[in-house]
């Protein structure tokens, strides 16, 4: 028998707290790793920055990006879908 899990949306007060909880949980940006779909990191490399054991990856061109450009990508799969993502 297959167990539900309920997600649970969390809502941060600011950066600092929300990094704080990422480094605690696993979010939607990392189902993909942990799915072993992510060819830049394994399952086993995300359990061991989660656990401590590891320092995240350094911050890079790429993540800069995503960060950027993710608003506006947001807006463009509201309009193509109809639906609006659930906002922290």
């Amino acid at each position: 028998m297959v167990k539900k899990v309920k997600p649970i949306v969390i809502r941060p007060k600011s950066e600092s707290e929300w990094l704080e909880l990422r480094s605690k949980t696993i979010g939607a940006s990392e189902v993909i790793t942990v799915c072993g779909l992510n060819p830049w990191k394994s399952p086993y490399e995300l359990w061991l920055e989660k656990t401590g054991r590891k320092a995240p990856d350094e911050v890079n061109d790429s993540m800069i990006r995503g960060k950027i450009y993710e608003a506006p990508l947001v807006d463009f799969w509201a309009i193509k879908t109809g639906h609006r993502p659930i906002k922290g």
